[in-house]
């Protein structure tokens, strides 16, 4: 994620606080949700731009209308009333918006162009603002984040370009937790399809057994234990060939099939064929292995 910040960030130019953005974005994303992102973000920008007020909304899963707001320092009725926010209409800053353009307004009670955000923004005591929706890299609305102010002000290059650089750290950390989300519910799907089976299966991540179902414990004799090494299960004569083939399929991310003996409790080595399919496992490259006895 660190090159993906290094990317973005310097579009504009360098700049000294890259360091720190990737710290607060590692550490947003280490566990956090959606939530702890936008609310942190917001914080970020008012820090950047002096005197703002941040506003971020995300849009609902129908994909046309923001539904979860979060501006932390902003009237709690505006967000109320911002809720199911339309982001597709046909006027023109709505089309400007689908297609990711700033939108700046210096006093909106003279400019009535803003609709319904403009007004909820008057309602509740703002007088200026900048919006700048947030698209996905397939260029599908993925949120819109904006600035406000109290007073009549035309945001200056440097703040605007403040915003453009939050709304790219929005964008990341957005993408970042749906495909989280994603891997979670594979996981999932595989935990339920190894509980369910009497075929032997277990996830590998590196040279250690992260999952195991209960048929491979009923194979092997005994529960194992938390990242319990792949190795300590393998015949000697074993051991090294099928590490490394197991190893090299993660770093490939390729599939295939190996055999070996796999030791079990009762000291009868049991002659296995592994059949490996390449996955994620909390979010890091792993392998789903099921397992064959070999009768011969």
């Amino acid at each position: 994620m660190a090159q993906t910040l290094l990317n973005e960030w310097e579009m504009d130019g360098p700049s000294e606080q890259l360091g720190d953005v990737i710290r607060l974005m590692e550490r947003l994303l280490d566990g956090g949700n959606r939530k702890q992102l936008m609310e942190s973000l917001c914080h970020w920008l008012q820090q950047q731009v002096l005197g703002s007020r941040a506003l971020i909304g995300a849009l609902g899963s129908c994909g046309s209308n923001i539904d979860d707001w979060y501006g932390p320092s902003l009237p709690i009725g505006l967000l109320l009333e911002l809720d199911d926010f339309p982001l597709a209409r046909n006027d023109q800053w709505q089309q400007r918006l689908q297609t990711g353009q700033m939108v700046v307004n210096g006093n909106l009670q003279q400019d009535g162009g803003w609709g319904m955000l403009g007004e909820a923004a008057s309602n509740a005591g703002l007088s200026a603002g900048v919006a700048l929706p947030v698209l996905k890299q397939d260029g599908q609305p993925l949120a819109l984040i904006c600035l406000f102010w109290l007073t009549p002000h035309l945001a200056m290059p440097r703040e605007q370009l403040s915003l453009k650089r939050a709304s790219r750290l929005l964008r990341i950390g957005l993408e970042h937790l749906q495909r989280q989300q994603i891997l979670q519910e594979n996981e999932s799907a595989y935990r339920q399809l190894a509980e369910s089976t009497n075929a032997p299966m277990l996830v590998i991540r590196g040279d250690t057994v992260a999952y195991a179902n209960p048929a491979f414990v009923t194979l092997t004799g005994s529960p194992l234990q938390t990242n319990t090494r792949m190795g300590s299960l393998i015949h000697d004569e074993d051991r090294r060939a099928a590490l490394d083939f197991l190893i090299q399929a993660q770093r490939q991310h390729i599939g295939g099939s190996c055999q070996f003996r796999l030791l079990r409790q009762d000291a009868h080595d049991a002659a296995v064929a592994a059949h490996i399919s390449p996955i994620s496992f909390h979010g890091t490259p792993a392998v789903l292995a099921t397992l064959n006895l070999n009768n011969t």
